[in-house]
């Protein structure tokens, strides 16, 4: 136990320093200020936590993660299929994986933004101010659970599909 909180102790000042010795530019060019790091803690960002928990645990192997940079994500078998953070000033932002033809159709419309750096393999943004009612986002968050989801998962949820 004393090891481990001297790796923690030794982890959190090579980042103090790191982050001293870092020119002010980098670090926000890299999006690296504080706001990045932080886990989602304003109102409109836990509300938009746990409407999204809400659908998300309604599936099967479901489960949340927190990663490093304080973003909020939701997997199956270790793959993300919801990712959310609090987005400095801009507030806090939803991004999910759907497939290529549902992402066109949502970036056509007005506040869907191709996901940075992932959006190339389907991901799609929305920031929470923008979302109206979370229900409607309810079929697009299984679309992505469905695209990550191995085979077995996607079988047993178009099951219960069709028995209801």
């Amino acid at each position: 136990m004393a090891a481990c909180a001297a790796v923690a102790a030794n982890a959190l000042a090579l980042s103090q320093a790191r982050a001293r010795l870092e020119p002010e530019h980098w670090k926000k060019e890299r999006g690296c200020g504080q706001v990045a790091h932080e886990r989602i803690s304003s109102k409109e960002g836990l509300a938009m936590e746990a409407a999204v928990r809400k659908l998300a645990v309604r599936l099967p192997e479901v489960t949340e993660q927190v990663d490093g940079f304080g973003h909020t994500s939701f997997r199956v078998s270790d793959k993300p299929f919801v990712i959310m953070g609090e987005g400095g000033a801009d507030g806090p932002a939803l991004s999910f994986k759907v497939l290529k033809t549902t992402q066109e159709i949502l970036l056509a419309q007005e506040h869907f933004y191709k996901t940075p750096y992932i959006g190339q393999h389907g991901w799609v943004s929305i920031r929470a101010q923008h979302i109206a009612d979370y229900d409607m986002l309810a079929d697009y968050l299984l679309e992505g659970y469905l695209c990550a989801a191995p085979k077995r998962l996607v079988k047993q949820v178009q099951a219960n599909a069709q028995a209801q």
